[in-house]
């Protein structure tokens, strides 16, 4: 379905001038009052509505002989990439109920270009997502080396005849430099050294605990984790003298509060513009080759996962300590999920006594829910307190 979308808004640019780059556009959306919960009725219209104003640009990008069902621009599938291309937006009057439904009119600013080329659309999800903060833990390894090498394991050696690593840093610098353009916030691991440690010799393969564990130390939203290795198969046949390289590269993205892991990378990366004297200056040319690769297929994965969490329904770990008892935890719930906006569901994890892991699913993000929530009051004259928020995960503390 996507796809059949791309070639459709592909093919009326090339038959028609460059549509701008921002529309504005005024749209309407609807939803019911379920269990007399308005605030989620007018949340859920809102959000109707800025679907059908992304509907409506892409319409606009179409010839109408080709667009035989309109219900296929406002399908999730396709809203689900679409979200990142509404920049701003404002209510045109006041949400209105009546009669069992939620009305809003909303006027807003969509971006017409694809997702991963748009540098404002882009930079407006990041804003949405409160530019969360990036950590790179990524072991790489260029020709002429045996083991990668991972800035967080200190103490790597020389072996007897060859260099064991090396610090280069050529994917990494490559990486940022493919995302720092669109916004990404990166965290400068140089400021961490000494702080990050592993309890293993010359550790470079990180699990998803590790990388959790190293982002919170580096107050880090999400951790791009894996490695890349560059080799070269010698001398070309094509180009005696010269030499080819190609990198191959396994990463995945992972949030640091909850360890969900929002994408997954696998390639090899190398061609002909890699030939060079040096078989070493071959394997850095693909390094940075695979480094951008990379980072643009993660960035457009990452997003549409971001622009579906800001758009719908996300699944956010609350955590919660001052509990005296289990009954107090039940009050807790329940103030969530009768007195607060946009609450869908909340599923207990874990309790240990004094405190509790909550999943919490809200339609909004985790500052939304904390900012509904911090100062209220629960049954015995506990106050609720929020002593952290990120991306994911929230920490409330009950006391009086």
């Amino acid at each position: 379905m996507t796809a059949h979308l791309s070639f459709v808004l592909l093919a009326a640019a090339l038959a028609a001038d460059p549509p701008p780059a921002v529309q504005t556009v005024e749209a309407q959306g609807e939803a019911a009052v379920v269990n007399g919960d308005e605030g989620a009725a007018i949340e859920q219209a809102k959000e109707a509505a800025l679907r059908d104003a992304v509907s409506k640009v892409a319409g606009t990008l179409v010839s109408s002989d080709t667009l035989t069902d309109g219900s296929i621009l406002v399908s999730d599938r396709i809203y689900a990439h679409s979200a990142g291309y509404v920049r701003k937006w404002e209510y045109v009057g006041k949400p209105s109920v009546a009669d069992g439904s939620a009305t809003v009119t909303v006027r807003a600013e969509v971006g017409t270009a694809q997702l991963d080329k748009d540098l404002e659309a882009v930079r407006a999800l990041l804003e949405r997502k409160n530019k969360p903060r990036t950590v790179l833990l990524i072991a790489e390894q260029n020709v002429g080396t045996t083991e990668p090498f991972a800035w967080w394991a200190k103490g790597q050696k020389q072996a007897q005849g060859g260099m064991v690593s090396m610090d280069i840093g050529t994917f990494e610098n490559s990486f940022i430099a493919a995302l720092q353009k669109y916004g990404w916030n990166f965290v400068d691991h140089q400021v961490l050294d000494g702080k990050l440690k592993v309890n293993r010799p010359v550790v470079t393969e990180l699990t998803n605990q590790d990388a959790i564990e190293f982002g919170k130390l580096a107050s880090a939203d999400l951790a791009i984790v894996g490695s890349v290795v560059a080799q070269s198969p010698g001398q070309s046949d094509m180009a005696p003298g010269m030499f080819a390289a190609h990198a191959n590269l396994s990463l995945r993205a992972v949030n640091c509060d909850n360890g969900a892991i929002l994408d997954t990378v696998n390639m090899t990366v190398g061609d002909i513009t890699t030939l060079d004297a040096s078989a070493e200056n071959a394997g850095i040319k693909a390094l940075r080759m695979a480094a951008k690769k990379a980072a643009l297929q993660m960035q457009q994965e990452i997003l549409a996962r971001w622009g579906q969490d800001t758009n719908g329904t996300a699944s956010i770990s609350m955590k919660v300590t001052g509990l005296p008892n289990h009954r107090t935890l039940k009050s807790f719930e329940a103030v969530l999920s009768s007195s607060v906006r946009g609450v869908r569901a909340v599923r207990e994890e874990t309790y240990d006594g004094s405190e509790a892991a909550l999943m919490v699913d809200v339609l909004g993000d985790p500052q939304m829910l904390a900012d509904q929530i911090d100062g209220k009051t629960i049954k015995g004259g506990l106050a609720i307190n929020v002593r952290h928020v990120s991306g994911n995960e929230l920490d409330v503390q009950l006391a009086r």
